[in-house]
C-alpha cells in the first residue's frame, strides 16, 4: 500500500513538475520580452543612393520589369557583394545574379547611375516546375535567401481565387545553370496560410533566435485574391535547414492578418494602417535593435476603388462594366486602385511578436509602433517598389524599383538605434 501511495505521489510530482516547467518556459519568454534593444525610427535609415540594373537579355529573362525576390549574397572566396533576384514579370521563376557596384549615386537620371554587372544569366530555378505548389497558375518567386550554402526559394501564386496553394518553399544550389538540383516545393505547418508564407525572407539576429524558435522570418501579403493572403504584413518563423531533410516542416506565425482581421488603425494612425491598395515586398530584422521592419508601398487614397484605371479625375468612381473608373496615373489595368502610392515602412516591436509566440496575443492583434515614407525614393505617387532585402553584414538595405526597362536598386544603411 505504501509503495502504491509513493507511486501516486511520484506521478503527481512529475505532472506538477512538467506543468511548472511549461509555466516557467512561458514565463521565461515573457521575461525575455523586457530584455531587448532599442527600436528603430525613421532617422536610422540613411539613404546612400542607387545603382542601375542592366537592360539587355541574359539567358531566359532580363532585369526590366523585374526585381522580385531580391536577396544579398557575399561570395566567400572573393568578398564580392552580389544580389540574386527574379527577372522580368513575364518570365516567372527565372533568377539571375549581379555584382553590386562599389559606389552609388543620388541622381534621378538612370543613365547616370553606376551599373551592376551580370555574374550569372537568368535560369529557371524550380527545375521541376510549379506543380508541387498546389496552385493553378500565375506563380512567381517572391522571396530568395542564401542560407548555409543553399538558395531558399519562396514562391506564391499572385492570383489565387480559390485559396488552393498548399506549399511555399523550395531549395536550389547557388549555381543557377544546374537544372537538376531543385528540391520542393515544401509546405510549412503554421497559422498563416501558404500564400502568406511563400515570399520575402530575412535572418533573425542570433541573440533573438532562441526566443523566436528559428533562424529566419518569411512571409507575403496583399496579392489577389486578398481573402487568400494576409491583409497586412505577415511573418512566420522557419528553420530553412528543415527543407529537404524532413517532410513535416513546422513554422510559428508571429504576425498575420486574415481578411476578417485586416490591419486597421486600432492603436495606430490612419497612415500606419493597411489599405487594399497597399503591398509588402520585404522584411528586415536589423541587429542591435528590437525592430522588425516591413517594406512596401502604401496607398494614400481617400477610399478604395475597383475597376479600370483612368487619367481623367472626372471619371473617378463613375460606374462602368465590372466596377467603376478609378483615377490612377500609375496603373490603367482593371483591378484595385489607391492612387497615390508611396514607398513605405511598417515598423513592429519584436517583443510584440514574441507575445504571439507565447500565446498572449493572436497574430492579428499586433500593430506597428510606427510607420513612415521613404522620402528619398521616387515621390511621383507611383511607388514602383518590387523587392526589398537586408544584408546584416553591411547593414545595407536594397530596394528594387522601376516597373520599366530602367530597373534600379536604391540603397539605405540602417544604423543602430
Amino acid at each position: 500500500m505504501l509503495q502504491c501511495i509513493y507511486l501516486i505521489i511520484g506521478v503527481f510530482c512529475v505532472i506538477v513538475s512538467e506543468v511548472y516547467a511549461a509555466d516557467n518556459a512561458a514565463a521565461a519568454i515573457r521575461y525575455l520580452l523586457l530584455q531587448g534593444d532599442q527600436r528603430i525610427q525613421k532617422s536610422n535609415l540613411l539613404y546612400q543612393g542607387a545603382f542601375a540594373l542592366p537592360q539587355e537579355t541574359y539567358g531566359g529573362s532580363r532585369y526590366g520589369y523585374g526585381g522580385r525576390g531580391i536577396t544579398p549574397y557575399t561570395v566567400p572566396e572573393t568578398g564580392q557583394r552580389t544580389l540574386f533576384m527574379e527577372g522580368h514579370a513575364w518570365y516567372q521563376g527565372y533568377v539571375g545574379q549581379v555584382a553590386i557596384p562599389d559606389s552609388f549615386s543620388k541622381s534621378d537620371n538612370w543613365a547616370e547611375l553606376p551599373k551592376a554587372t551580370v555574374l550569372q544569366e537568368f535560369n529557371f530555378v524550380p527545375d521541376n516546375g510549379w506543380t508541387s505548389l498546389g496552385t493553378t497558375g500565375y506563380e512567381a518567386i517572391f522571396g530568395l535567401l542564401v542560407h548555409n550554402g543553399r538558395l531558399i526559394v519562396g514562391a506564391t501564386s499572385w492570383y489565387d481565387a480559390g485559396c488552393q496553394q498548399t506549399a511555399s518553399h523550395g531549395v536550389s544550389g547557388l549555381d543557377l545553370s544546374k537544372t537538376d538540383d531543385f528540391q520542393g516545393f515544401y509546405s510549412v505547418d503554421a497559422a498563416a496560410n501558404p500564400r502568406s508564407i511563400g515570399g520575402y525572407m530575412t535572418p533573425i539576429p542570433k541573440k533573438w533566435q532562441e526566443r523566436f524558435g528559428g533562424t529566419v522570418l518569411t512571409g507575403n501579403a496583399a496579392l489577389s485574391i486578398i481573402s487568400c493572403i494576409s491583409s497586412g504584413p505577415a511573418a512566420t518563423v522557419i528553420e530553412p535547414d528543415d527543407f529537404g531533410s524532413t517532410e513535416a516542416v513546422s513554422g510559428t506565425t508571429v504576425v498575420y492578418y486574415p481578411l476578417r482581421h485586416y490591419l486597421v488603425s486600432g492603436g495606430v494612425t490612419e497612415e500606419n494602417s493597411f489599405t487594399y491598395g497597399s503591398g509588402v515586398v520585404g522584411v528586415a530584422f536589423p541587429e542591435g535593435s528590437r525592430s522588425v521592419l516591413f517594406f512596401g508601398r502604401q496607398s494614400m487614397a481617400d477610399g478604395y476603388c475597383y475597376g479600370p484605371g483612368t487619367d481623367d479625375p472626372e471619371l473617378h468612381k463613375v460606374p462602368t462594366e465590372g466596377g467603376t473608373y478609378c483615377y490612377d496615373l500609375c496603373d490603367h489595368s482593371k483591378g484595385g486602385h489607391g492612387y497615390p502610392y508611396y514607398h513605405y515602412v511598417w515598423a513592429y516591436d519584436a517583443n510584440d511578436l514574441l507575445k504571439v509566440r507565447a500565446g498572449d496575443l493572436e497574430p492579428w492583434e499586433v500593430a506597428p509602433y510606427a510607420a513612415w515614407k521613404l522620402d528619398e525614393m521616387d515621390d511621383s505617387g507611383c511607388a514602383s517598389i518590387r523587392g526589398a532585402a537586408y544584408d546584416p553584414d553591411t547593414r545595407q538595405l536594397y530596394i528594387t524599383q522601376g516597373f520599366s526597362e530602367h530597373g534600379r536598386v536604391d540603397v539605405y544603411t540602417i544604423t543602430k538605434p
